[in-house]
């Protein structure tokens, strides 16, 4: 009878490689070292949030960028209009931001740090024709009251239940602590509750939860490393146990998942 097979775990290299990924920079919305080792690698989801941009945006266009991060994917739709505006509350995004889209002729303003349904917008009443954006957080009367009349926004945003798993392993349960996340579930139809409140109209709305997959054990320890807001009491140390469980499972299976949740919001103001 053929012996089972034992699978071999290389603590050294394990070591190895979380040191590696927490020494790795990381700076802008740069997550190439995650690609690089494998990880990251989210289930398709049922719309694609750059061409549901595209549909909306026109030359003469006045467009506002949410929370642009370094502005790693607004660069990647230039040409741009030339009324195009970027906000990024992160102080270390800022000069990343500026560096790269301010050559493009967009103006990048830094907003102070906001939570959902409470993050005032740094601009006067009814100037955007269209607003994007991803993963960050917004206030839906605000919204109302810098677009023009009958013009667009459109959010992909993360719900409660992403990474929920890693939440339960890294002692890190709560999704925020604001108030508004300690009283609200944040999911598709709480989005579009405020939305409706704020004299908007939907156009469209999707919600998916699945998985997104890690096959290196240094890109899940430098996503836990970039999102520190989301874990913030992740250390190297502290939980090496749990990350070399995991290490284990990726070694046993190829891989390891994590709960993944999104929805999208198109609204129309009113």
């Amino acid at each position: 009878m053929e012996k089972p097979r034992t699978r071999k775990y290389d603590k050294n290299l394990f070591k190895r490689h979380i040191e590696d990924a927490f020494d790795a920079p990381f700076k802008g919305w740069d997550f190439a070292y995650i690609a690089k080792h494998g990880g990251n690698v989210e289930d398709s989801l049922p719309w694609n949030y750059d061409r549901t941009v595209k549909e909306y945006l026109q030359s003469d266009t006045y467009l506002l960028d949410m929370g642009t991060g370094g502005g790693e994917y607004l660069s990647s739709l230039n040409p741009l209009p030339k009324n195009t505006y970027a906000t990024e509350c992160y102080e270390p995004n800022v000069p990343i931001a500026k560096g790269r889209l301010e050559p493009l002729g967009i103006k990048v303003v830094q907003a102070d740090i906001g939570d959902q349904e409470n993050a005032k917008l740094p601009f006067g009443n009814d100037i955007f024709d269209l607003i994007i954006n991803r993963h960050e957080a917004y206030d839906s009367k605000e919204l109302n009251r810098v677009l023009k009349s009958r013009s667009i926004f459109i959010t992909q945003q993360v719900g409660c239940k992403n990474m929920e798993n890693l939440r339960i392993i890294f002692s890190s349960p709560s999704v925020e602590d604001s108030e508004f996340h300690q009283m609200y579930y944040w999911d598709l139809q709480t989005a579009i509750y405020f939305l409706k409140r704020a004299n908007m109209e939907i156009i469209r709305s999707k919600e998916y939860i699945g998985s997104i997959r890690f096959s290196d054990i240094r890109a899940l320890v430098y996503l836990l490393k970039a999102i520190s807001w989301d874990f913030p009491n992740f250390t190297m140390h502290e939980f090496e146990g749990q990350l070399f469980n995991i290490y284990c499972k990726i070694v046993d299976d190829g891989y390891f998942d994590v709960d993944l949740h999104r929805f999208l919001v198109i609204a129309r103001k009113l």
